[in-house]
């Protein structure tokens, strides 16, 4: 296995996260070339704060992922059909992944950061070995554009949906597919693998949500978005879903007794949900529907705890780092723009007053 990132983060600046903690003395953070007073940071309070900016691709950017393990580098697709990776608060990509002849559509990272796939808009799936900064894996099966990837939290296993409507597990020591999926009515649009490795959910621009069973091959219960579902994401210690749509809301499943427990109010802002994460914790949900980030709890009933504002446009992926932030990336063009929320300061984790 090759070393992880964590020695070239090592090289970039320092990047301070701990934006909105409350001192007298300050505090320099060095991003994007500009130097930034804690201060200024906490004057953003309950906002998202954007700490960097920078141009990422010679074309528009079309995916963005945050490295689950570090929360510290990025990967990003784009027109170009390469893919860069990027340390938060250094400017230029660590390095340039090449060998697509189409566009890239979707990446992300293994659990190690060591290892980088992704589908492009021709159905083509590369893997890139980080330490050694070449492509060691081409893989083709999908018939269309690869939309969606996410790799095995333990295995050396990776699953891609593609707008051939189809799922598919690949083996990576084995070079091959050993399991397709068939049942989604249009293409494939997000994935999440449980955290125990055992179960695969899919989600489409049919509004299927699909839970299926990697043991035994097959589906395990599934249920309807009324839209194209958007996010998906799993409690990191119990057996609950959440996932979000264009109808503006996140339905919550119950994936012990495979039962739908309740859903948010539909958004009456317009926006669809682009994204929902669980907070470390467990103990809240995290929304994100145009300009707002709202809070949600799921039990004992489901009930919205805060709201925030967040200008960051078109939002490509977030994930939460060990300070108990979010840190969200955005797309704007050939421009990442990369963000910081501190959920310290919203419901149900802000001190109480007094």
């Amino acid at each position: 296995a090759g070393r992880s990132l964590a020695w070239l983060v090592l090289l970039a600046p320092a990047v301070i996260l701990e934006f909105f903690r409350e001192e007298t003395d300050v505090r320099i953070a060095q991003c994007c070339c500009r130097r930034w007073k804690v201060g200024e940071m906490a004057a953003a309070g309950r906002r998202p704060f954007k700490f960097q900016e920078f141009a990422a691709h010679s074309g528009d950017v079309r995916c963005v992922s945050i490295g689950r393990k570090s929360c510290q580098v990025l990967a990003t697709g784009g027109d170009d059909k390469k893919v860069n990776v990027w340390a938060l608060g250094k400017p230029n990509a660590l390095m340039s992944l090449s060998g697509h002849t189409s566009p890239v559509e979707c990446v992300t990272f293994d659990v190690q950061e060591e290892v980088i796939v992704a589908g492009s808009t021709s159905g083509t799936i590369k893997l890139w070995d980080l330490d050694q900064a070449k492509s060691i894996r081409t893989l083709v099966g999908h018939r269309s554009d690869c939309l969606s990837v996410d790799y095995h939290p333990y295995g050396a296993f990776f699953a891609s949906g593609s707008l051939d409507t189809n799922l598919k597990v690949w083996d990576i020591r084995r070079k091959a597919c050993i399991q397709t999926y068939k049942g989604h009515g249009q293409g494939i649009t997000c994935i999440r693998f449980s955290p125990d490795g055992k179960w695969v959910v899919s989600g489409g621009e049919d509004g299927l949500v699909k839970l299926w069973d990697l043991t035994a091959g097959k589906l395990l219960y599934e249920y309807q978005h009324d839209g194209p579902v958007t996010s998906l994401d799993l409690h990191p210690s119990e057996l609950l879903l959440a996932s979000g749509g264009m109808d503006r809301c996140v339905r919550f499943v119950d994936l012990e007794e495979l039962k739908h427990i309740g859903s948010t109010p539909m958004d009456g802002a317009g926006a669809g949900v682009s994204r929902t994460m669980f907070s470390d914790d467990g103990r809240g949900v995290l929304s994100v529907s145009g300009d707002y980030v709202k809070v949600w709890s799921h039990e004992p009933s489901i009930e919205l705890l805060d709201t925030t504002e967040a200008a960051w446009g078109h939002l490509g992926d977030m994930w939460r780092n060990a300070s108990h932030q979010a840190v969200a990336c955005s797309l704007n063009h050939s421009f990442v723009q990369v963000w910081a929320l501190n959920l310290s300061a919203l419901s149900p984790w802000a001190a109480a007053p007094g």
